[in-house]
């Protein structure tokens, strides 16, 4: 019996693209919340990479909701106080040289404290102490045209319009060139060169002008320094930046929007990767007493890598404990990891194992979203731990796993640390073929660029002794220790006796 044809489907309904909003409407909402992207993640619950992608290619009605509700604003009248906003910002309202009506151009000014108005008025409600002054809200408006225009059109900008020459905006302009950091060196520079143009064009009193070029010169010399191929050009921008900045000696209401602890911290940071770590030392003390409330975990933990590198890993300890009290006041999940992370690592490099142990369950709750390199740090970290708790094989197996990692990154002073610290394990185990095998499988290390000569002589020796099975526990322990501490400092020799 034939069967009857099934008939063919009637294709369903086509699903409804999720209404999208302008991301420029959430991120004018989160500069008028005085919010980065992770804070307003953190706020709704998602990833800050959400927020960002958000801002940058459309933000989902269902999201920009759930920022709403969370601040108690009302979503449709939200939308168009940021709408007029974006309207005047982006020259829909407003445009110079095309205007629809010349009596609302008589006084630009006038426009941008009515919508501001508007909305620290819709913002009551959220913050009784929100107080967004003309001044700050007209620097933050031309930035946000700067950053809609092409980075090689901004200084033209910047130099044949008159309504940038605005210290204020130098000042947004360098905090643009610190975020652009721990992404793009290129871009930080080209912020920060805008903000030593726009402090140079600025008028006012010649003194504090000075100031401000010090300032944003100080974050061009930190942006070089990132970028790192060229340490005496960022040397020279913070030896100019420091000389404007104390040309400065007057009392300005206006003195605390420059942040003189950062000023100093640049410094601490050039002359580190200068090798002056006593100058580092010296100006991080100066920074230390300066510093703001938020400031204090930044740079104790800024404090304790500097010890480290110069090889005091108590002392750094105890910077990293100082700082710990003071991150539940900021709130940055990036500095808390930061934190915690380098705490048990240098508690496990001392061989504080049990301290480790305790706190490492609070460092993996911090992990979500973190990079892979630092994920692989926390897995070394744990596997030293639990060697020196006694779970040997467990711990062995962690450290084979990141050390394949490493070498396939090839990463191989990292990977060079991980054998060696499997060295030890093994000749405490009197294992000594698979000391020999460790040794033998080193051989890429020898052909690496991140390897420093002293490093490479005091491995040379490590392999030679173990090839010839003259390799002793007290020897790889030494050669452990100084790898640590060499790392950032090639000047240092290894002495194994």
């Amino acid at each position: 019996m034939r069967r009857k044809p099934e008939e063919p489907r009637k294709p369903g309904p086509k699903k409804k693209p999720a209404e999208r909003l302008p991301g420029t409407d959430l991120a004018l909402l989160r500069t008028a919340l005085d919010k980065r992207q992770n804070e307003l993640a953190d706020l709704v619950g998602v990833a800050p990479s959400t927020i960002s992608t958000a801002e940058s290619e459309g933000v989902r009605r269902e999201l920009f909701e759930r920022v709403t509700a969370k601040i108690n604003l009302p979503l449709d009248e939200t939308l168009r106080r940021a709408g007029e906003f974006r309207e005047f910002v982006t020259g829909g309202a407003v445009r110079p040289g095309n205007e629809p009506d010349p009596d609302a151009q008589r006084d630009r000014r006038q426009l941008v404290d009515r919508v501001g108005r508007k909305l620290q008025n819709l913002m009551a409600d959220i913050d009784g102490d929100i107080l967004v002054y003309e001044e700050q809200r007209w620097a933050n408006i031309l930035l946000l045209r700067l950053r809609l225009r092409a980075p090689e059109l901004r200084k033209g900008i910047v130099r044949h319009k008159p309504e940038y020459h605005f210290w204020r905006l130098s000042v947004l302009l360098c905090e643009e060139s610190l975020k652009a950091t721990s992404n793009d060196a290129d871009e930080a520079i080209s912020w920060a060169e805008l903000a030593v143009l726009v402090a140079q064009l600025s008028p006012g009193e010649e003194g504090w002008r000075a100031r401000v070029e010090g300032y944003a010169t100080v974050h061009l010399a930190n942006a070089l320094r990132v970028k790192g191929q060229d340490l005496k050009a960022a040397d020279r921008a913070y030896e100019a930046g420091r000389k404007l900045w104390d040309q400065y000696q007057g009392g300005s209401p206006e003195i605390d929007t420059l942040n003189e602890a950062r000023v100093l911290s640049f410094g601490v940071s050039l002359r580190r990767a200068q090798r002056r770590f006593k100058e580092a030392l010296e100006l991080l003390e100066q920074a230390l007493l300066l510093g703001r409330e938020e400031q204090l975990a930044h740079l104790l933990l800024q404090k304790a890598n500097l010890l480290r590198v110069m090889g005091d890993l108590e002392a750094a300890v105890a910077a990293l404990q100082k700082a710990e009290p003071s991150l539940h006041e900021v709130r940055d999940r990036r500095l808390s990891l930061a934190v915690q992370l380098n705490l048990v690592d240098y508690l496990s490099v001392l061989g504080l194992h049990a301290e480790a142990e305790q706190k490492l369950p609070d460092v993996w709750q911090l992990t979500d979203g973190i990079g892979e390199l630092d994920r692989l740090r926390l897995v070394w970290i744990q596997g030293r731990v639990a060697v020196g708790t006694g779970l040997e094989e467990e711990g062995l197996a962690a450290l084979e796993q990141v050390r394949s990692a490493f070498s396939a990154r090839r990463m191989a002073y990292n990977s060079a640390l991980v054998s060696l610290e499997m060295a030890v394990l093994c000749l405490k185990r009197g294992q000594t073929e698979r000391v020999k095998l460790l040794a033998r499988e080193m051989a890429p290390i020898f052909e690496s660029q991140d390897v420093h000569r002293e490093a490479l002589a005091a491995l040379t020796l490590f392999c030679q002794a173990a090839e010839q099975e003259h390799t002793t526990l007290d020897f790889v322990e030494k050669l452990v220790r100084f790898l640590h501490r060499a790392r950032h400092n090639p000047s240092l020799r290894f002495a194994p006796e």
